[in-house]
Order: C-alpha cells, then structure tokens, then sequence
C-alpha cells in the first residue's frame, strides 16, 4: 500500500493539562491508526476550529463520499452511490442536510450527511454524502431539501475512463486478479478502492502507467466470498472508472470412490419420477420465481379506518423516498391502484409507509403497511426501475418468492 503523509488537525491541549500535537509526521505505511486518544483529539481540534471531521475506527481505511445517500444495489448496471471521493481519517468538513435511507449492513442508523470538505481534505469544496456514524463533532443541520442540494452540488466531472476490465479467476481459496484499464492521465496519481459491504473499503494509491493505465493486481485468498466494486479514481482529471467482480467460494472437494457399483435398471414401481424443472424454495419454502405479476394498491390512510387514493406512484431509479424531488423518479411511468405490473426481483431500500408519520389517528388503521422491501419492475422491453411494495395489495407483499436483485 502506499505511503501517506499524516493530516493536519492542529494542537490540542487535553482536560489532563498534555499538549497533543497532529502535524507532519514521517511518511508511514498506511493510513493514520484510530487509537481512542486519538478519535478524542480529532473530535476536540474539530470542535475548537467550529467544525465537523470525518473518522473511521480502522488504520487501512478512508471514509467514501458518494453523489446520493446510499449505496450500489448490486444490480449489473447500478453505480449510482458508488464513492467518487474518498476522505482520510480527520478531513475537516461543513455539515449542509441530512436524510434517513436505508441502513447500511451491520450498522444501526439510516442517516447520511451531506457534507463539504474543507481545506484540509483532498478536493476542498467538493460536497457529497457520507454516512453519518463517520461524521464526528456532528453540527445541527436541517432535514435536506431540493434548495440545499442546488446550492451546493456534487462536483461534476467528464464520462469514465473506457476499458476497465477485472481478469483472473477468484475465489476465496486463491487466485489473483488483475485490472486492463485505459484512459487516465499518464504519470499522474490515482487512488483505487475495493468496497465488498456497504461502507468498507479498502484503498490503494499508485501512479498511472505510460499508457493511461492502472497497475493493480489483487490477492483472493482468505477473503469472504460476495461481490465486490473497484472503483479507480483519475487524480489529475477527477474522472473515474467503475466495475464489480465477484469472489467465488471454492467448490467442496470430493473424494474419490472406492468402488463404483454397476448400474442397476430400477424397477418400475420404484423408479423415481421424473422432473423437468426444479424450483429451488426460499428459507419460507415458497419456491424462488423468476418473475411474477402484481397489482398496484396505491392508497393512503385517511384516519383511524379509512383508506383514499394517493397521488399517483412511479417507478425510480434509486430505492430512495421522494424521488420526485431527488432526481430518480423515472419519467411516464405514472399509475394508480390496480394496475398489473411484472416483478423480477426484490431489493432492500430505503423505508416507506402508506401512513402519515405525524398523525397518530392512524396508528391502528388495518391498511397501514410500512416496509424498506422494495420490487424490481420490468416497465416494458427497455424500461424497469424500483417500485416499494407499500404500494402493492397485500396479498403480493413479502417477497412474493422473488430472488433478490
């Protein structure tokens, strides 16, 4: 891994009376260790400079900031919160908005702050979202808004670097993989990232070759057998480049037989039948389905037992609430209750409710249904987006045997 020098914090004079000092250091292996004592200076010297920093209990990690609060939904074609800048360990940044998603794995809360970097991180100015139990010396910041995310927008960069392809054979036995990349700025720095689980990742530093490509190679034993993303930041250009490879698990090693016996004719009578197909069943024993129709149920609470037509609902590409106002609702996609629509697959998202969050008169209305389960639905031949399964009749919620997405 590449050497980098510490960040700039500043002096810190601890309740003990000790002067702690976080400055230029000699260059170390890694990145700065998240010792307690420390994560207490970075939080003191963030607060006494009136700012917020971002911090990860980890000494080979960087805290990712992604263009929307969330994460890739593993989906081939979903790079949508995938990182497009990474923070070391005490970045200084300015708190804008928050938003509640979906809860990362493993972890407790579903808040993401949309946040700035200031001047001691990479790209000062650049804004985007990082998960908010690695946002330490927290600033209070309202609910995000439309107005707040124009006023201070993701940094926009030119289109990926084209060919960037993962060759090898992984699995978590053994095997190496390496990457066949193009179009990043000779000579100039890149940093490489492997996430394998919503918020870890795992960072490399280099030099492009002469050719404008990245020298990486990855080793796959011991590792846990799942799908991972490599994103490979250009540096000099800001530009980026995305892909997913996955880690298999080894296939258990068969002894060979002893002897084989001969092939005996099983008698009619006690011949087992035969299948054409097998439907392997889920942990409920509802068997798996590569898709199936549903019907929209697209109404809202209206009190304690009564339920009335919503306005009406749509697809989007991102498994977020109020796509309308974020930019991922997709276009003519528009139904109410009743209409049929063929489901492929089903993801965990973010979490809705057909109820009213700040009216407790409903609170026992038989229709109110809230889930964070959301449905793949294919739109037509060229079109398919998200769609929660709050607004589907309740006998097509729970999975309805759908394999996840």
């Amino acid at each position: 891994m590449a050497k980098l020098p510490l960040i700039l914090i500043g002096v810190v004079t601890l309740a003990s009376g000790m002067t702690v000092a976080i400055g230029p250091q000699p260059e170390v292996t890694g990145f700065p260790t998240a010792e307690p004592v420390v994560q207490d200076v970075a939080r003191a010297a963030a607060s006494s400079a009136g700012k917020s920093v971002v911090y990860r209990d980890s000494n080979d990690r960087m805290v990712a900031m992604r263009p929307c609060p969330g994460t890739p939904q593993r989906a081939p074609d979903d790079t949508h919160c995938a990182p497009f800048d990474f923070l070391p360990n005490g970045t200084y940044v300015t708190m804008r908005c928050w938003q509640d998603t979906a809860k990362p794995d493993g972890y407790p809360s579903p808040r993401w702050f949309y946040v700035t970097q200031e001047e001691n991180g990479w790209h000062p100015g650049w804004t985007g979202w990082v998960y908010s139990d690695l946002v330490k010396a927290q600033t209070s910041t309202p609910n995000c808004t439309p107005d707040i995310l124009a006023a201070h927008p993701t940094p926009q960069h030119p289109g990926p670097p084209t060919n960037i392809e993962i060759r090898g054979t992984c699995t978590s036995a053994g095997g190496s993989l390496s990457a066949v990349s193009s179009g990043f700025t000779p000579g100039g720095p890149f940093t490489l990232s492997i996430s394998w689980n919503p918020v870890e990742e795992e960072v490399f530093q280099g030099k492009v070759d002469a050719r404008g490509g990245v020298p990486w190679t990855w080793s796959c034993a011991d590792r846990d057998s799942g799908d991972y993303d490599l994103r490979a930041v250009d540096e000099a250009s800001g530009r980026w480049a995305w892909s997913k490879f996955r880690v298999n698990t080894p296939p258990p090693s068969v002894p060979s037989p002893r002897s084989v016996p001969s092939p005996t004719e099983p008698s009619p009578a006690t011949a087992a039948p035969t299948l054409s197909t097998h439907v392997p069943p889920t942990s409920t024993g509802i068997p798996l389905l590569v898709s199936r129709d549903v019907v929209t149920d697209n109404r809202v609470t209206n009190g304690p037992t009564q339920m009335r037509e919503d306005s009406p609902a749509y697809l989007s590409t991102q498994t977020l609430a109020r796509c309308r106002s974020l930019g991922c609702a997709i276009p003519g996609t528009e139904f109410g209750s009743g209409r049929t629509l063929r489901a492929v697959c089903q993801v965990i998202g973010a979490e809705l409710t057909n109820g009213d969050r700040t009216e407790p008169s409903d609170d026992n209305n038989p229709g109110l249904f809230t889930s964070n389960r959301w449905y793949r639905i294919q739109w037509n031949a060229s079109t398919s987006g998200y769609l929660s399964e709050v607004w589907l009749r309740s006998s097509d919620r729970g999975g309805a045997g759908l394999p996840m997405c």
